[in-house]
């Protein structure tokens, strides 16, 4: 059962057509067409035909990594030669992803930071000995994270036992 439905597109007459994604509940994607009329009965030797197409949740989540890998890729690479918009990642991070389309939270705390050493460790939060972390969570906190979960599990991790920005960007160009 699809958690949530988008009709993309719809024609109605002789000549009907639908299309619809649906987002699955377990991340699943399924691209959903209908066509009733003379096209589907040339094309089909039906006069309406039914296809779908799903997108494992792992494709999905892969193809986000990749976008989101990217994007802050093309940040970083911006920054490096756009001294306007390095100031705006310096002073406020969330106005630079923004500019990119990525509106977070403003309850979530992101920082950029100049590198004027030669090497710059950002250090995890103090955790409570008793806290048992998640495997994901240990993922992060061990280096196993990579560019994209800088931005994907900036909204996951919890705020108490998330790991800076800057670690993980760091722990990735160290592997």
């Amino acid at each position: 059962m699809p958690t949530t439905e988008i009709e993309l597109a719809r024609v109605e007459g002789a000549e009907s057509r639908s299309v619809q994604l649906q987002l699955q509940a377990d991340g699943a994607v399924r691209l959903h067409a209908y066509d009733k009329g003379a096209t589907a009965r040339l094309t089909f030797d039906r006069d309406e035909y039914e296809f779908w197409v799903t997108v494992p949740a792992e494709a999905v989540e892969h193809q986000k990594t990749q976008e989101q890998s990217r994007l802050l890729g093309d940040m970083l690479g911006r920054s490096a030669t756009d001294q306007q918009f390095r100031s705006l990642m310096l002073t406020d991070a969330h106005a630079a992803f923004a500019q990119y389309g990525v509106n977070l939270p403003e309850s979530y705390d992101i920082v950029f930071i100049e590198n004027k050493f030669d090497a710059t460790f950002v250090l995890p939060e103090a955790l409570d000995e008793l806290v048992e972390l998640e495997e994901a969570e240990l993922m992060t906190v061990n280096g196993g994270a990579t560019p994209l979960s800088a931005i994907g599990t900036v909204l996951q991790t919890s705020k108490s036992l998330r790991v800076p920005l800057s670690a993980r960007v760091l722990s990735d160009s160290a592997a």
